[in-house]
Order: C-alpha cells, then structure tokens, then sequence
C-alpha cells in the first residue's frame, strides 16, 4: 500500500488508484497570482478565470483532481 496523489497515480499504466476515506483525506490547494510587474496581467487573468471556471472542471476530473 502507497500514498500518493491521485493524479499522479493515474498517469501510472497499470496503477488502480483508490482515494482515502474522507476522514484521512490531506485537501491540497492551489492558488495562482498575477505578478505586479507582469506585462501579460490581462492574459493571465483570462487563464485563471478559465482554470476556476465549471468549464474546466472535466478535465480535472479527468486527471484525478476535484475541482472545488
């Protein structure tokens, strides 16, 4: 028996990946932010409005993420 994220274990061919009961789960949040001299601020914008957004909620499912 291992530990691992989920969507590492996925990308493993072969690998079955089960998650933990929720009781003994570790939640991992990821956070983006804009640089205050980014010369691209608008663009990165867009990208994280985009990667909080329902529409790109599949492919974190896809890739063993849950996209809350």
């Amino acid at each position: 028996m291992a530990a691992q994220q989920m969507s590492e274990l996925m990308a493993i061919p072969g690998v079955v990946a089960t998650p933990l009961p929720a009781e003994i789960q570790n939640i991992m949040v990821f956070c983006a932010v804009i640089p205050a001299a980014s010369k691209t601020a608008n663009a990165v914008q867009e990208l994280i409005k985009f990667l909080s957004s329902p529409a790109a909620a599949p492919a974190y499912r896809a890739k063993g993420l849950d996209p809350v």
